[in-house]
C-alpha cells in the first residue's frame, strides 16, 4: 500500500473545504439573522439608549435596547456586569439573573445614562375565605413592589398567567375559564393547557391600587379547596390564593351582639358574621310592625358591619373585619339598600326587633335588639389655639389636643367651638359637615356681636356666610362622645372688609347652635332647642413680668437659673423667642406659652456681677408685637431651703424586767421651704418603720414606739431615728426589779441555821418575856434583836464548857 496522493484527492480536499467555508458563511448570516429576529419580536420593554433617563424595568424581562453602538456595556459601581451584543444597532438585555438597583450602560467606555431594574412583587387574594357553589368571590390584585408598574401604557400592561389546583388536581384551561370571568383562555401563555390569561392589569397612571378581579364559582364546581397560582408573564412574580367552595344550604348570617345601642338621628352599626354566604338581609320591626328591610348582596367578606343613617333611613357605608371601608367596587351598590316598609323618614327612639337571613325565602338564622335612645341639645364651649399650628383632617386629635377651652381669644388665634349634641350626626354625615349645619334641616351655629351701645348695630354670621366670602373653615365630627367643632382662625374674618365679619379686638361675642323643630324630625315642631356661650376677642398682647427699678429697667437675678417671663393672652402652645443681650454677649432660647399664659425661661448668669448692664430683654412671641425692655443685673437671693433635725427622747432612760419602754421622736422642718426626707427608726436590730416624710417650712411631726423588748434584766436596748441626714441615737437600760417579796434575805440560811436545833431552843430563854414583849417593834424575822443576843452569848458559854 501506498501512501501517495493523487490529484484527484486533492480536488476533492479542495471542493470540501470550498463547502465548508460557504456553510460557515451561510450559518452566520442565519444566525446573525435570527438573532435580529430575536430582538424584534421577543422583547418584553424597549429602551432608546440616546433617551435614557433612569428607565424602569423588572427582573425577568427582556429588554431591547435600540440605537445602540458597539462596544457597549451593562455597569454597576464602574464595574462590568454585563457585555451587551449590538446587532444591527439593538441589544437584546436579559435580566433574569440581575439584582435589583441602579445600573448604566456605556458605550466604548463612556455612559448613555443610566436604567432601574426593579424586583417586580405582587400580593393576590380571595375577600373571603369561603364561597358557596353558585356564588361570586372577589379576588384582590396588588403590585406591592417598590416601583409599581403602572405606567398608564397599555403596551407596558401586567400579563398574568393563571393556574389552579382543586384538592390537588390540576384545573384545565376551560375549568379556570368558567371560574375568572374576564380571562382568556386561547392566546399568549394561555394557550398551554391548565392555563388562562389575565390582561391589561394596573393599567393606571399614578400612584398603585388593588385591583378587583371577578370570579365565579357556579354549580357545577365541586365543593372543596382550590388553590389559585398567579405568575406574571415577563417577571418573577408570583403569589397564590386559596378559597374554599361549600355546598348549598349551609349558609348563616349572624349578629356580633344580641343587643345594639345608638341615639335616634346618629348613624348606627351593625355587624354581623356571614356564613357561607354573600348576602345578608335583616329585618327591623317594632311592636309587631314591620318597619324597614336592610339588604347587603354580593359582598366579599364574612365578617361585615352595616352602618345605618337612622335618620334619612340609608345604608351610610360597609366595613370589613378590620374596620375599613369596603369600597363601592366591593359589592354591588345597587344591591346596598335600607328599605322602608311604612312612610316613615326618620327612625323614632323606641326598640327594635332585628332578624337576619341570607336568603328571604328561608328561614331566620339569628336575631337580636336595637335600641333607640332620645337625642340631645346639651353644652357649648369655646377654646383656642395657637395659629401656627396647621388643621390635619387626617389628624384632628392632633390638632384639638393643643387647644385650651377659654371664654376669649386673642385676634389672630384660632377659635374652636365645641358644641355637645346627640341625634344630629347622620345629617352632618350625610350632606357633609358644613352643608348640615346650612341645609335647612334645622340645625344652624350662629356668631352673633353683642352690642355694646344703644345706637349699636347687631352684627351676625354663620357658616354659610364663611362660604359666601371664601373663609376657610373646617368641622370635626366626634359622633362617639357626641361632640362636633368649628374650627376657623380669627386673622382671616379680621382681614374681611365687611363689618359684619369683622371679629375685633374689644368686642364680645355669642356663639348658639340651634335645632328647630320645623325641620328637624326629632324635636316637636313649635320648640327650639338652643345653646350658647359668650368670648370676648381681645388685642394680642404680651408683657415682661418682674420687679422694674426706678429707671425702669427689668431687675435679673445672678443666679444659675435666672427666669425671665412675661404674660400674654396668646394661646397656649404658642412659640415665643428670648433675644438677651449685654454688651458683648447675646443669649437666645425659644420656649412656647404656657396654660396660664405665662412665657418663662432660664438663663445662666451666676457669672454675672451686680450691676451689669443688659441692653435688650426681648420676648418676641410667633404673632404680635415684641415685649421688650432694658435691664439690670442684680444679687441674687438665697434660694429657700428645708432644714430638716430630727429628736428622740425616751420617756425614761431606765425600766425594770417586764416594764414597757417608750420612744418620743419628733422630726422639725425649721427651714422656709418644703422638705421631704427619708425617716426610718431603728430598736435593737429591727426596723421599726421606714416611710417618706414630707414637712411643710416650719412643720414637725412627732411619733411615739414602744418596741422595746424588756424581758431581761441588765440588758441595753440600743435606738436610731433618722430623718434624711439628721440622725438621733440612744440606749434604753433593763434593771432587776425591787419587789421586797423577791428580797434574797428571805431565803438566808439564817432562817436554817443549826443553831435553831440547839440545846438552847428548849432553855427557860425560849420563853422569856422578851419574847412575849409589849414592844412596838417589829422585829426581826425568826428572832428579836434581844433574843438572837441571847442566843449568841449562850452559845459561845456552851462551847467554852465542852472545850473545858
Amino acid at each position: 500500500m501506498t501512501n501517495e496522493t493523487t490529484y484527484r484527492d486533492k480536488g476533492r480536499a479542495v471542493v470540501l473545504a470550498a463547502l465548508m467555508v460557504l456553510s460557515v458563511v451561510a450559518m452566520t448570516v442565519s444566525f446573525t439573522g435570527a438573532a435580529a429576529a430575536q430582538t424584534a419580536t421577543n422583547a418584553d420593554a424597549t429602551i432608546d439608549a440616546n433617551d435614557l433617563n433612569g428607565d424602569n424595568v423588572w427582573i425577568g424581562q427582556q429588554v431591547n435596547i435600540t440605537n445602540l453602538q458597539s462596544p457597549a456595556d451593562l455597569t454597576q459601581g464602574g464595574d462590568v456586569v454585563k457585555s451587551l451584543r449590538v446587532n444591527d444597532g439593538s441589544a437584546m438585555l436579559d435580566t433574569s439573573d440581575l439584582s435589583a438597583g441602579r445600573y448604566n450602560i456605556e458605550v466604548d467606555g463612556s455612559s448613555n445614562g443610566s436604567i432601574w431594574i426593579n424586583e417586580h412583587e405582587i400580593s393576590t387574594g380571595f375577600n373571603s375565605n369561603t364561597v358557596v357553589q353558585g356564588g361570586n368571590a372577589g379576588l384582590t390584585y396588588e403590585d406591592v413592589s417598590d416601583y409599581a408598574r403602572r405606567s398608564g401604557d397599555a403596551d407596558n400592561a401586567v400579563e398574568v398567567s393563571v393556574t389552579g389546583e382543586y384538592e390537588g388536581e390540576n384545573l384545565s384551561d376551560s375549568e379556570l375559564a368558567a371560574i375568572f370571568d374576564n380571562a382568556d383562555a386561547g392566546t399568549g401563555d394561555a394557550a398551554d393547557d391548565n392555563a388562562v390569561l389575565l390582561t391589561g392589569l394596573n393599567n393606571q397612571s399614578g400612584e398603585a391600587a388593588e385591583e378587583n378581579i371577578a370570579t365565579t364559582f357556579g354549580d357545577s364546581e365541586e365543593a372543596g379547596n382550590y388553590s389559585f397560582t398567579f405568575d406574571v408573564t415577563d417577571t418573577t412574580a408570583s403569589d397564590t390564593a386559596e378559597i374554599t367552595v361549600v355546598e348549598q344550604g349551609s349558609s348563616e348570617v349572624n349578629f356580633g351582639q344580641t343587643t345594639y345601642q345608638g341615639v335616634a338621628g346618629d348613624n348606627v352599626e351593625i355587624d354581623l358574621d356571614l356564613t357561607n354566604t354573600n348576602n345578608a338581609y335583616l329585618n327591623l320591626t317594632h311592636e309587631g310592625t314591620h318597619v324597614a328591610n336592610i339588604n347587603v348582596s354580593d359582598v366579599n367578606e364574612e365578617d361585615v358591619t352595616v352602618v345605618v343613617d337612622t335618620y334619612n333611613g340609608e345604608i351610610v357605608k360597609l366595613l370589613d373585619g378590620d374596620g375599613e371601608e369596603i369600597s363601592s367596587s366591593d359589592y354591588d351598590a345597587a344591591n346596598t339598600e335600607f328599605d322602608w316598609a311604612t312612610s316613615q323618614t326618620a327612625l323614632p327612639a323606641v326598640e327594635y326587633d332585628l332578624e337576619a337571613q341570607y336568603d328571604p325565602a328561608e328561614d331566620v338564622t339569628d336575631g337580636a335588639l336595637l335600641i333607640l335612645n332620645d337625642r340631645s341639645t346639651d353644652g357649648i364651649t369655646t377654646h383656642v389655639a395657637p395659629s401656627e399650628i396647621d388643621y390635619d383632617s387626617d389628624n384632628p386629635e392632633d390638632f384639638l389636643g393643643s387647644a385650651t377651652e377659654r371664654d376669649y381669644v386673642a385676634s389672630g388665634d384660632y377659635l374652636i367651638t365645641q358644641v355637645e349634641a346627640t341625634g344630629i350626626y347622620s345629617q352632618l354625615q350625610a350632606t357633609g359637615a358644613d352643608s348640615g349645619l346650612n341645609s335647612g334641616q334645622g340645625l344652624s351655629l350662629t356668631y352673633e356681636r353683642q352690642s355694646t351701645g344703644a345706637f349699636d348695630t347687631t352684627e351676625t354670621f354663620t357658616l354659610a356666610d364663611l362660604d359666601d366670602k371664601g373663609i376657610n373653615y373646617h368641622i370635626y365630627e366626634d359622633a362617639d362622645n357626641g361632640t362636633f367643632y368649628v374650627i376657623f382662625n380669627t386673622a382671616d374674618l379680621a382681614d374681611v372688609s365687611d363689618e359684619d365679619y369683622d371679629l375685633s379686638a374689644g368686642e364680645e361675642w355669642n356663639a348658639e347652635f340651634e335645632v328647630n323643630g320645623t325641620e328637624n324630625a326629632y324635636v316637636d315642631e313649635d320648640e327650639v332647642e338652643t345653646v350658647d356661650t359668650d368670648f370676648d376677642v381681645e388685642a394680642i398682647n404680651t408683657e415682661l413680668t418682674g420687679e422694674f427699678n426706678e429707671d425702669d429697667r427689668l431687675q435679673v437675678s445672678n443666679s444659675a437659673e435666672s427666669e425671665i417671663s412675661a404674660q400674654t393672652n396668646l394661646a397656649p402652645g404658642t412659640t415665643a423667642d428670648y433675644y438677651v443681650r449685654f454688651q458683648t454677649e447675646v443669649y437666645e432660647q425659644e420656649t412656647t406659652v404656657g396654660e396660664d399664659g405665662m412665657i418663662s425661661a432660664t438663663f445662666d448668669f451666676s457669672d454675672r456681677s451686680a450691676g451689669d448692664e443688659l441692653k435688650t430683654v426681648r420676648v418676641s412671641p410667633s404673632i404680635g408685637d415684641a415685649a421688650k425692655s432694658s435691664g439690670i443685673i442684680v444679687a441674687s437671693e438665697p434660694e429657700p431651703e428645708a432644714n430638716i433635725s430630727i429628736d428622740g427622747e425616751l420617756t425614761s432612760s431606765e425600766v425594770q424586767v417586764g416594764e414597757e419602754g417608750e420612744l418620743v421622736v419628733t422630726v422639725t422642718n425649721s427651714g422656709d421651704a418644703e422638705g421631704t426626707v427619708d425617716f426610718h427608726v431603728d430598736i435593737g436590730d429591727e426596723t421599726i418603720t421606714q416611710e417618706q416624710l414630707t414637712l411643710a417650712a416650719g412643720e414637725d411631726v412627732t411619733r411615739t414606739y414602744t418596741d422595746f423588748n424588756t424581758s431581761e434584766a441588765g440588758s441595753e436596748i440600743s435606738w436610731e431615728a433618722h430623718a434624711g441626714n439628721a440622725t438621733d441615737e440612744g440606749a434604753l437600760s433593763v434593771v432587776e426589779s425591787d419587789d421586797p417579796g423577791n428580797s434574797d434575805d428571805s431565803g438566808s440560811d439564817d432562817s436554817g441555821s443549826g443553831d435553831s436545833g440547839s440545846d438552847d431552843s428548849g432553855s427557860g430563854d425560849s420563853g422569856s418575856d422578851d419574847s412575849g414583849s409589849d414592844s412596838d417593834d417589829d422585829g426581826t424575822p425568826g428572832f428579836g434583836v434581844g433574843v438572837a443576843l441571847v442566843a449568841l452569848l449562850g452559845a459561845a458559854m456552851l462551847a467554852l464548857r465542852r472545850q473545858n
